[in-house]
């Protein structure tokens, strides 16, 4: 428990933009769109400004993901989604898998 509480005292000590996003998949494209995920993940990792980065499924429905996500700015953020690895493996990849998506950013108090 002290990493997580560790990972949440670092989170809360800056004013990163924080993105939360949740997909809603086509019926049938869990395990794919994972799939594509852990494909995605290293590129994210290693995109400068990312602080952190979180993807879970619900444990009732593996068509429900969660993307939990911090950036030092904003303009972190805007320069990760223009990137190729975001523009191929969520954009060109992932997002013909979902059925809905929302995404939502904050600013850590």
């Amino acid at each position: 428990m002290k990493i997580i509480a560790d990972v949440v005292n670092e989170l809360s000590r800056h004013n990163y933009y924080l993105v939360i996003a949740r997909w809603e998949l086509k019926e049938g494209n869990s395990e794919w769109a994972i799939a594509i995920i852990d494909q995605y993940r290293p590129h994210n990792l290693q995109a400068d400004g990312v602080r952190f980065f979180l993807v879970a499924h619900d444990n009732e429905d593996p068509n429900h993901i969660l993307f939990y996500e911090a950036y030092e700015t904003e303009a972190h953020y805007k320069t990760h989604v223009a990137s190729e690895a975001f523009q191929r493996y969520i954009i060109r990849e992932s997002l013909p898998l979902v059925a809905k998506r929302t995404l939502n950013n904050y600013t850590l108090l």
